[in-house]
């Protein structure tokens, strides 16, 4: 009973906590409360009390697990459904512009300049960054803003070069947006994005290219 309570909580929180927020919140109050009276159970109860303890303890670990799979996972899943997309984008418009979207297909002669790209190494492997600009683009062609796209991926690049998910695939134009998350396991587990910005910075000192301040990082397909 009790694996089958953690793996129903795992399941309401991975997949419902963002689309019903205030639901799965009142569950959780619910359950406290339900915790607190089993902790001083009435004699009748007897050995009653220690299963529901269990149960207790089971879901309040699985809706713990649930939360990190929410953070880790889904999360990027519910972002891309709510997102904007955009076509036809050029190097040159500002990442705040676009700040809603969840893909954005480039103007023609737009891709991620591999001679610029740039590694940073961390336990979790190795995250690359390119700058996204017209081909042929110069460090210099970044514009005044600084580079506002950058292509992205872990563990992709290196001596033998950049070639992260459809860079260097001539079909693709696209980027899809990799998100911020802001969670509480941030400092136990890391954030990608700040690993990505590592290498962004890498490739800005060793290219002379300026970056904004918060440019928008994309997987490339």
């Amino acid at each position: 009973m009790p694996w089958l309570v953690f793996a129903a909580a795992n399941a309401v929180v991975t997949f419902l906590y963002h689309p019903a927020k205030v639901l799965v919140s009142v569950m959780f109050f619910l359950c406290v409360i339900c915790l607190l009276v089993v902790a001083q159970p009435p004699e009748t109860w007897h050995g009653a009390a220690y299963s529901l303890s269990i149960c207790g303890l089971a879901l309040i670990s699985g809706a713990f697990a649930g939360y990190y799979n929410y953070c880790v996972n889904t999360y990027s899943y519910w972002r891309f459904t709510e997102g904007r997309e955009y076509e036809n984008v050029l190097p040159d418009e500002l990442a705040a512009a676009h700040a809603d979207a969840s893909l954005l297909t480039f103007a023609a002669g737009v891709e991620p300049i591999v001679k610029f790209a740039a590694s940073y190494g961390s336990g979790g492997g190795t995250y690359c960054a390119a700058p996204i600009l017209k081909e042929s683009a110069a460090a210099t062609s970044a514009g005044p803003e600084g580079v506002q796209y950058w292509a992205v991926g872990r563990d992709c690049c290196g001596a033998s070069g950049f070639f992260c998910d459809g860079v260097g695939v001539s079909s693709a134009h696209s980027g899809l947006v990799v998100y911020n998350r802001t969670d509480i396991f941030t400092p136990w587990v890391g954030s990608d994005v700040h690993f990505y910005a590592q290498a962004v910075q890498m490739s800005g000192a060793r290219f002379g290219l300026k970056s904004a301040a918060k440019p928008l990082l994309l997987r490339w397909v």
